[in-house]
């Protein structure tokens, strides 16, 4: 599964810090900033089912994709 958006993307010598917790690519001083938790949270719970999670910036226009996947055979239940 994909989640895209039509920000301003990420630097791409940043892509990976932005599962990190605390981590923010926008200064905390712009409206509508996060904690710098969601991504690091998202990581976790991949990573306990045995998924995958990554990210990369649009080719088409500006934003970022965050792609993951997760078995479905059951046997990590």
């Amino acid at each position: 599964m994909e989640v895209w958006d039509q920000g301003q993307g990420v630097p791409p010598n940043r892509l990976s810090d932005i599962f990190e917790r605390f981590v923010q690519i926008t200064p905390r001083s712009e409206p509508g900033t996060g904690a710098g938790l969601g991504l690091a949270i998202c990581k976790s719970m991949m990573e306990l089912h045995r998924g995958r999670i990554s990210a990369h910036n649009r080719t088409d226009r500006s934003g970022l994709v965050v792609a993951f996947s997760m078995p479905v055979d059951g046997s990590n239940a």
